[in-house]
């Protein structure tokens, strides 16, 4: 299996920190900019503990008393606009919040490829043989078009989680009887996701804390290992 043929569905950057009381007297100014900074931007969640926005269908920004992220949907996307709007956040809390050290801080990538039923996007993983329980019964259970592969790994410093799965996603939709000549619609589609969450695990002084950078890097980081797995670290491709 070629890396090439995924592309990157999602990416995540998220922060987390102690209780930032100054959320409540400065999270309004943090939003003012932002939205100087991304026109549009709609509100989905205004609670004094929660916030959160959207803009243009595709990226989600949030930010409680502990911990802020951003989502980009980003379906093979240009990740440049990504990393821009996640660094803007983040520096502007950690500024506006007086956000002094960061607990964690996390970046999140799904990579996809298109199947086209869930059962060959199964076959896939068995494909890869990761795994010497790939064609055994455990519990009672034999191994079907359901399975999925984790692991995790863990330093002082770092951590990551690593999924791959067959995703199915589904539409439906009916009409109104006012409606009664259109058909409802029901639509899937399915694919194999390599879902990679990498992460710190020792407190990261906010003044030393640069996000793109961080998220360049750990983000050639994740492609490196995967593109080292899908080829059995060998560098052939299955």
């Amino acid at each position: 299996m070629n890396f090439n043929e995924f592309s990157i569905y999602k990416m995540t950057q998220e922060i987390r920190h102690d209780r930032a009381y100054l959320h409540w007297d400065s999270i309004g100014r943090v939003w003012h900019e932002m939205a100087r900074e991304l026109p549009g931007i709609e509100l989905l969640r205004g609670e004094p503990a929660v916030t959160s926005f959207r803009w243009k269908n595709q990226y989600e920004l949030a930010a409680t008393l502990e911990r802020a992220h951003v989502i980009g949907h980003l379906a093979g996307s240009d990740t440049r606009e990504f990393f821009d709007i996640s660094e803007k956040f983040v520096e502007l809390l950690v500024s506006r919040l007086e956000i002094e050290v960061l607990t964690r801080i996390g970046f999140r990538v799904q990579y996809l490829k298109r199947y086209e039923s869930r059962e060959m996007a199964a076959n896939a993983i068995d494909a890869l043989r990761l795994t010497a329980l790939s064609d055994i019964t455990l519990f009672g259970i034999k191994s079907n078009e359901t399975k999925e592969f984790v692991i995790r790994r863990e330093d002082e410093t770092l951590g990551v989680l690593l999924r791959i799965q067959p995703q199915t996603e589904t539409i439906d939709a009916d009409f109104p009887p006012s409606f009664h000549e259109l058909r409802p619609i029901h639509s899937e589609r399915h694919g194999l996701l390599i879902d990679v969450d990498y992460y710190t695990l020792t407190p990261v002084s906010s003044d030393l804390y640069r996000p793109r950078p961080w998220m360049e890097l750990a983000g050639k980081t994740i492609k490196e290992s995967i593109e080292e797995l899908l080829g059995g670290g060998n560098g052939s491709k299955r």
